[in-house]
C-alpha cells in the first residue's frame, strides 16, 4: 500500500522487482485538499479512511507523510495501518529529524 500519489518509480519497483499487487491510498492528497479547505481536524478525516480487511496488507510504504500530521492525526494514522498490516507485514517510512538536518548544515558550512 502507497499512501502517496501514484509515482512511476515507485509503482515500477514494486511491480517489477516484488511482483506484488500496489493499493494506491493517496492520504497526501486528501491531507492537501484538507489543509486548503481546513474545517474538521484531520484526524477525524483519517477515522475509517484505510478501510482494507485487518491484516490484508503485506507492505506500506509511507515517505514522510508523517512529518504533516499533528499528533491526533499521526496516532489515528498509525493506529489505522497497524489494523490493515498482516502479521510479518513491513513499514517503509521516513521521518525528517531537524536536529541532525541543522548538524548537516553546520558541518557543511565548517568545511
Amino acid at each position: 500500500m502507497d499512501l502517496g500519489p501514484v509515482v512511476g518509480a515507485n509503482v515500477s519497483f514494486f511491480g517489477e522487482r516484488l511482483g506484488c499487487k500496489i493499493i494506491v491510498e493517496d492520504l497526501f492528497g486528501d491531507f492537501d485538499r484538507h489543509s486548503r479547505n481546513g474545517g474538521t481536524p484531520f484526524a477525524e478525516k483519517l477515522e475509517g479512511r484505510i478501510s482494507h480487511a485487518p491484516g490484508s496488507v503485506d507492505g506500506i510504504l509511507c515517505w514522510n507523510f508523517f512529518d504533516f500530521l499533528d499528533p491526533a492525526a499521526a496516532r489515528v494514522l498509525a493506529a489505522s495501518l497497524i489494523e490493515v498490516l498482516r502479521p510479518e507485514g513491513a513499514v517503509l517510512a521516513f521521518f525528517y529529524d531537524p536536529g541532525r538536518a541543522r548538524r548537516q548544515i553546520f558541518k557543511v558550512h565548517d568545511c
